[in-house]
């Protein structure tokens, strides 16, 4: 199971010069199409939350997957419009 956020340098993340990566395994990817289809019939507004085990849910792994980034703890992905 691998599901990581991860962000490439992250000291430019003020400037706006940093890369966001996204590693998922097979598997996960299907519970991920789940929680994308579910926005896509929520309202506008509504929002996903994969938090890492550190953070308590555990739907995001704990092991980086680059040396050259540092992992993020959440994702939220948003349904607009």
């Amino acid at each position: 199971m691998t599901f990581t956020v991860e962000i490439r340098d992250p000291e430019d993340v003020k400037e706006g010069n940093h890369t966001v990566k996204i590693f998922v395994s097979a598997d996960e990817i299907e519970k991920l199409l789940v929680d994308l289809q579910h926005l896509k019939t929520s309202e506008p507004g509504t929002n996903v939350r994969l938090f890492s085990s550190a953070w308590g849910g555990g739907e995001l792994s704990s092991t980086p997957q680059r040396k050259d980034s540092v992992m993020t703890n959440l994702l939220r992905i948003w349904r607009t419009e």
